[in-house]
């Protein structure tokens, strides 16, 4: 395997022993979505993969699908959720299992 970084910059172009090149952390134009940033290539270029853009870190059903089996495991007291009007409220449980929202910002007497 080679590995050239010619500038020190962070993308790292790196080529197998067969001379297929990875592409990691690389500007891009999401094969699916259209939508330009960093990313990945898993198919040696056949299909592009943004993960970052200039707003953040995008996720995609692959990404939560590694997540789920570890949140599964960790117990919350609350989950925080947005409206579609952009209210955000706290999901949480009592001991009877009922459960309480309340919109963020008010006191718990509130609900």
């Amino acid at each position: 395997m080679t590995i050239l970084n010619p500038t020190n910059q962070k993308a790292t172009l790196v080529k197998t022993d067969d001379g297929k090149r990875i592409i990691v952390d690389e500007l891009m134009v999401d094969s699916k979505t259209g939508v330009i940033g960093k990313g990945y290539s898993p198919d040696n270029g056949k299909t592009l993969v943004v993960k970052q853009t200039i707003k953040g870190n995008l996720y995609d059903q692959d990404d939560a699908n590694k997540l789920s089996p570890l949140l599964n495991k960790i117990p919350v007291d609350s989950l925080k959720l947005r409206s579609p009007n952009g209210t955000v409220f706290l999901l949480s449980v009592d001991d009877d299992g009922k459960l309480a929202t309340r919109k963020v910002g008010e006191s718990s007497e509130a609900n």
